[in-house]
């Protein structure tokens, strides 16, 4: 049957393969290990904040000389996706970037990211069953319907992605997500960070200059 499905308003979801090898991804894996971390203010909503060892590092890891080519994977992926997809007529910078270190058993609860435009993670180091990140709708339809004869990207409500070494997320940062529980028995290491148009920083700054 001639149709046509149009995606309206879609919240698209990344997924790109930065070509980073074993020994690139082996050095930056001992780097990241040496930054300061903190528990994360996330973990504090965690469901078992007292025992859940998920934490992150201080801000501004891409601004480090020593992970130059790291930020230069991240921003040739943003200028991809731009430059395919969005199609808009501005630049972009990373507003904030940190370390994500995700021990055995720890996990992340639901969020999102807030006073940005896009959001990103690319792992580092991420065994088997480390632990997915799930990205959930909470514009939920009024009538669920049950059951399905098969998920599709037009009828579900949440979607997995399985960490793999020197994978790329990149999502609208207002959208919804979770990770679940490493259970590998090693430590997971991803970089997050945040993304800003420089065309609505400009307007900003021009519009609120004392």
């Amino acid at each position: 049957m001639k149709h046509h499905a149009w995606p309206l308003f879609s919240s698209p979801l990344f997924s790109i393969e930065t070509g980073l090898k074993k020994n690139e991804l082996k050095k930056l894996e001992t780097k990241l290990k040496k930054e300061k971390t903190i528990h994360s203010p996330i973990n504090k909503i965690s469901e078992n904040p007292k025992q859940n060892s998920f934490h992150t590092g201080v801000e501004g890891v891409l601004q480090k000389e020593e992970y130059e080519t790291l930020k230069d994977v991240v921003i040739k992926s943003i200028r991809f996706t731009n430059d395919t997809y969005f199609k808009y007529k501005t630049n972009f910078i990373i507003s904030k970037s940190w370390v994500a270190w995700a021990s055995s058993k720890s996990s992340c609860t639901t969020h999102r990211h807030h006073n940005c435009f896009l959001s990103g993670v690319v792992y580092i180091k991420a065994k088997e069953e480390c632990g997915d990140i799930e990205f959930e709708n909470f514009n939920h339809r009024d009538i669920s319907v049950e059951p399905r004869h098969k998920d599709t990207l037009y009828n579900v409500e949440r979607f997995w992605v399985t960490p793999t070494p020197g994978l790329l997320l990149l999502f609208p940062s207002n959208m919804y997500h979770k990770i679940h529980e490493n259970n590998s028995n090693e430590d997971r290491i991803s970089v997050s960070f945040d993304v800003m148009p420089t065309s609505f920083l400009n307007k900003y700054i021009k519009n609120n200059e004392a």
